[in-house]
């Protein structure tokens, strides 16, 4: 019903040209509507041999969100049957690294994007699933202004919300306090959470550590909650050396009493891989860039 007159551009050509021209680092509207133009192969896979930059600039409006709502969680759900069948790491299980990103736009957007600093910004918060070293793509997504915090609640209660996968969630510093993780505890919610070096929990129990092992400390821990007594948690010290070559140290506690420390280090290496996505995202696939000044579109 979304097609009512608009012979050429039906819903799922609209979606293809779109994507082909952010693929191709198309700079504006008009730059592909010549290069449309000019490219007989495209011609033929859409049935049309030109439009206008206005034409597709007025389908763009059009499109509704909860058609591409729909179009990414179905991608998305196929994307994890595919994923189930790959193989994974064995004492892992499934992860979602949660951060977020910003996206710098022109002033154009300065009616509706939050301007910081003199500079129009959006923020992509984003949960990617992780599978093993080479097998990640991204799953739920919160769209929001630049001052959200990581840790807004909604963001993250949309982030979070109940997966069949029994998932280990893991973050950066900068999320949620104590009381977040001991609720998160309670409710059978797995993470693996960097914290500040200089963090004050209660030490219960040191564990051995077997020489060369690569861990500086293994340690149950109390995390004091604002609703009654305190949980006991896992907090792992490891060194490691940034990609400057700066020999770093760090903290993580998690809930997950399963995995030897060594492994808990490696569950936390992962999240680098949300960073080598959004590069991808921002730089290659041109995500940030944007054919209409228009927030819905």
């Amino acid at each position: 019903m979304h097609d009512h007159r608009v012979p050429k551009l039906i819903t799922y050509r609209t979606l293809f040209l779109f994507l082909f021209a952010l693929l191709q680092n198309q700079p504006s509207l008009s730059e592909f509507s010549a290069y449309f133009r000019k490219a007989k192969w495209l011609q033929q896979i859409v049935g049309f041999s030109s439009i206008s930059d206005s034409a597709l600039n007025r389908r763009l409006q059009r499109i509704p969100l909860f058609l591409l709502q729909e179009f990414y969680t179905d991608l998305m759900e196929a994307l994890i049957q595919c994923q189930l069948k790959q193989d994974r790491f064995p004492d892992i299980g499934a992860l979602r690294v949660i951060d977020s990103t910003q996206l710098s736009l022109t002033a154009h957007w300065e009616h509706w994007a939050f301007i910081q600093k003199g500079q129009v910004k959006v923020k992509l918060h984003l949960g990617l699933h992780v599978y093993n070293e080479q097998n990640a793509h991204p799953g739920r997504a919160v769209v929001s202004t630049a001052g959200v915090a990581d840790h807004d609640p909604e963001v993250l209660d949309r982030l979070l919300q109940p997966d069949r996968e029994n998932p280990t969630y893991v973050m950066d510093r900068g999320y949620p306090g104590y009381p977040q993780f001991c609720e998160w505890d309670q409710a059978g919610i797995r993470f693996a959470v960097r914290i500040k070096q200089n963090n004050r929990l209660t030490v219960t129990c040191l564990q051995p550590l077997p020489p060369e092992c690569g861990i500086v400390e293994d340690a149950e821990v109390l995390v004091p909650s604002s609703k009654g007594e305190p949980h006991r948690m896992w907090r792992v010290t490891y060194p490691y050396v940034n990609r400057k070559g700066k020999e770093c140290t760090s903290v993580v506690l998690t809930n997950r009493w399963d995995v030897e420390a060594p492994v808990l280090a490696q569950i936390y290496k992962l999240r680098w891989q949300i960073e080598t996505f959004f590069k991808t995202f921002k730089h290659r696939m041109n995500g940030a860039h944007l054919y209409s000044n228009q927030q819905k579109a």
